[in-house]
């Protein structure tokens, strides 16, 4: 079982989302989750499948002979969707992989969990795109569409940004 440290390292998880933008060379929205896994998979062997994971999980990640498995639930929502493996993305990212299973817990809030979650929205959303997008728009609906999330994302991305 991997061993969980007391507070999330939120600005850590938003700097490395920041830090793999830049090299994967993502400089606008929307981000395209295929251009973000094809740079990580120059150097790692990470695959995503569509999965039916039921109504309580919208992503998992396992690790299998040395591959890291992303699976998203194929019920639900695009904007969810794209969010889950970002989110998944971030756990891989972040180092919370384990070669062994660990116990997973639907609506689990550890501090891995807050990492990650806060990876997710730095990378469909990050914060100097946002900045800039909302000082010349001021509307969170169409910015939804144009970083290809929910407009529920996006008011909660600008609040968190402290935009408004």
């Amino acid at each position: 079982m991997l061993s969980e440290q007391a507070e999330p390292r939120i600005g850590f998880a938003r700097k490395q989302a920041r830090i793999l933008l830049k090299r994967a060379n993502i400089t606008k929205p929307p981000i395209l989750l295929r251009d973000v896994l094809a740079y990580l998979q120059k150097d790692n062997d990470i695959q995503v499948k569509a999965w039916n994971l039921g109504k309580k999980v919208s992503g998992i990640q396992v690790i299998e002979d040395g591959t890291s498995f992303i699976g998203y639930n194929v019920t639900q929502h695009q904007h969810r969707q794209r969010f889950s493996v970002a989110h998944e993305i971030g756990h891989f990212v972040l180092g919370h992989t384990a070669p062994e299973n660990y116990d997973y817990e639907p609506g689990n809030n550890s501090s891995y969990e807050t990492e990650a979650f806060s990876f997710a929205a730095e990378l469909l959303m990050p914060l100097e795109m946002v900045k800039k997008d909302y000082t010349e728009s001021h509307d969170p609906n169409f910015m939804a569409m144009k970083y290809f999330v929910s407009q529920e994302a996006m008011w909660r991305r600008i609040i968190e940004c402290r935009l408004v």
